[in-house]
């Protein structure tokens, strides 16, 4: 029984080969039709980005007992006031107007970040921007500026104040998942374009089957 039924939706598949033109001119204007409109949807790639990175180290001020000094409790407190100094208008404007007022400060608080990872006293400063030679200048003066405006905007004793010192200048580092992005293929649209192409020939033909058993039921009634 099971052999009867394959032949029989084998000998269906195959009688709809006498629809074949018209099938055929359906599925070419739906390919075309679907591969423009995903050609269209984006250029090939999206802009490249580049990054570059530095590292500052954060020094406590030494003494006897350093592990009950108050600004040992107080470093991670600190910590994140430091980086929270990539979003402060004083920080980003210092950078910029350092830079020759390019990139603009809010590009600065676009492109640079400060990260610390925790259970350490470095801070990364993250850049990034269209070509390597910015992204480098603009990690060395998030750096530098972190350095030298870092003590004169956070409000502490001076007493408790670490000290930041440039351990690391800017450099290049490669792109992660995170970096570059890249928008769809445009091949991709042309393989859509196919594939919907295919589906539109098939269903055409059995749409044209479908009204020609109609039109033969109703001559033969």
């Amino acid at each position: 029984m099971e052999n009867d039924e394959t032949f029989d939706l084998i000998g269906y598949v195959t009688g709809l080969k006498r629809f074949l033109v018209p099938a055929a001119l359906v599925g070419l204007v739906t390919m075309i039709a679907v591969s423009l409109l995903g050609m269209r949807g984006g250029p090939v790639s999206a802009p490249e980005e580049h990054a570059a990175k530095a590292h500052v180290m954060v020094q406590p001020k030494a003494s006897e007992t350093a592990m009950s000094n108050p600004q040992v409790e107080l470093l991670p407190q600190l910590m994140r006031t430091f980086v929270a100094l990539e979003d402060v208008p004083l920080f980003t404007e210092a950078v910029s107007k350092k830079l020759g007022g390019t990139p603009t400060s809010d590009e600065v608080r676009d492109r640079c970040t400060i990260f610390w990872g925790g259970g350490s006293l470095l801070l990364a400063i993250n850049a990034k921007a269209p070509s390597e030679e910015e992204a480098l200048k603009l990690g060395q003066a998030c750096a530098e500026e972190l350095v030298e405006l870092a003590p004169q905007i956070i409000k502490e004793p001076k007493a408790e104040m670490p000290t930041l010192v440039l351990v690391e200048d800017a450099k290049t580092v490669t792109q992660t998942d995170d970096g570059t992005m890249t928008a769809p293929s445009r091949f991709a649209g042309v393989r859509n374009g196919i594939a919907a192409g295919l589906v539109a020939a098939l269903l055409a033909a059995v749409v044209l089957d479908w009204r020609s058993a109609r039109r033969r039921n109703k001559s033969a009634a």
